[in-house]
């Protein structure tokens, strides 16, 4: 898709003399979309404005204006069963021989309350761990204590280490940031389709009905 970029202005020589002119020049967005899970990813457009593409691509393209706007089209991802699960969370990737080892380096927890002037709820305060050797949520679980999912400690996010075997002595390490509702953020360029299928097999990824316009502009 081309667009205008922002309008700016040049000094130019036409005829020998100079001039200073503005232009905007064309740029180009990327759009790839996956009709089986109705998520439309866009590359080379300012974040500020993917709203609108998403839109004229649902208009234009899908015939069904709002799709991408449904009030879950952000809720991609959920770290709802690690929570369960709590400190004794692993990852299983014995689906994939090519997946070495999978650790969590990263954990952030949050404490939950009530605003007692709002009534809103909101974080009163953070703890982080990291551990880039083995199990940062073990870790948390060894070293703190009165840290409770089923209360009032959520999960903010989780980093994640993937080694994937690629032929050589040492295997390529992936690092994917893992923040509900709509965050995994990593090279995609590059071994995209295993860390998806590896976040969806252990329970990260929400499962949604694309019929009832559950769709994403990420």
């Amino acid at each position: 898709m081309t667009h205008g970029a922002v309008l700016k202005t040049t000094e130019v020589i036409e005829e020998g003399a100079d001039r200073v002119i503005r232009l905007r020049e064309a740029a180009h967005a990327v759009l790839s979309y996956d009709p089986a899970s109705g998520r439309l990813k866009i590359g080379g457009f300012a974040k500020s404005g993917r709203a609108d593409i998403a839109e004229l691509f649902a208009v234009t393209m899908l015939k069904r204006p709002g799709f991408f706007a449904a009030p879950d089209a952000q809720n991609l991802y959920t770290l709802a069963l690690v929570e369960r699960e709590g400190f004794g969370f692993k990852f299983d990737h014995a689906f994939d021989a090519g997946i070495r080892r999978v650790i969590i380096t990263a954990v952030q927890v949050d404490r939950i309350g009530t605003d007692l002037r709002s009534g809103k709820t909101r974080t009163l305060w953070s703890h982080l761990v990291r551990d880039s050797r083995d199990n940062a949520l073990a870790r948390m679980g060894e070293t703190t204590r009165g840290i409770n999912f089923a209360g009032d400690w959520r999960i903010n996010h989780i980093v994640i280490g993937v080694d994937i075997d690629v032929g050589e002595k040492r295997p390529v390490r992936v690092t994917i940031k893992l923040k509900p509702p709509s965050l995994a953020v990593f090279k995609r360029h590059r071994f995209e389709a295993r860390i998806m299928e590896l976040l969806r097999r252990n329970g990260l990824v929400n499962d949604r009905e694309i019929a009832q316009s559950a769709a994403a502009a990420e």
